[in-house]
Parts: C-alpha cells; sequence; structure tokens
C-alpha cells in the first residue's frame, strides 16, 4: 500500500504513516508532573483520615 493510501485507511497524517515505517515502536508518551494547588493544604489531613479508618474498627451497622 502507498503512505497516502495507509493514511486514509487508518486516518491519520501521512507524516505518522512514515514515522511508523520508519521505527517500529511507538515513541515513549511524556507523561506531564500535575499538581493538585487547592488539594496541597488539605492532603495531610486526608491522609490522616484514611490511615486512622484502616486501624478503626469494622462497623456492624453497614451490613
Amino acid at each position: 500500500m502507498s503512505v497516502r493510501e495507509l493514511a486514509r485507511v487508518y486516518g491519520v497524517h501521512r507524516r505518522t504513516v512514515r514515522a511508523a515505517l520508519a521505527d517500529s515502536t511507538p515513541p515513549m508518551r511524556r507523561v506531564p508532573v500535575r499538581t493538585a494547588p487547592a488539594m496541597d493544604p488539605w492532603l495531610g489531613i486526608i491522609r490522616a483520615w484514611l490511615t486512622a479508618d484502616l486501624a478503626a474498627p469494622r462497623n456492624e451497622l453497614l451490613r
């Protein structure tokens, strides 16, 4: 198949087809480092609650 036909069949740009033909492994994805500025002041408190919940006795009323 031609590059143009492959691009049409798979719905990608011809440049993408050429890159795929040149290297069989896809490029590594860059995962952005994200922060939660609204949650930052509360993370310590929330983690403490969750840790305390692990040690708390199970509530029998929820069965």
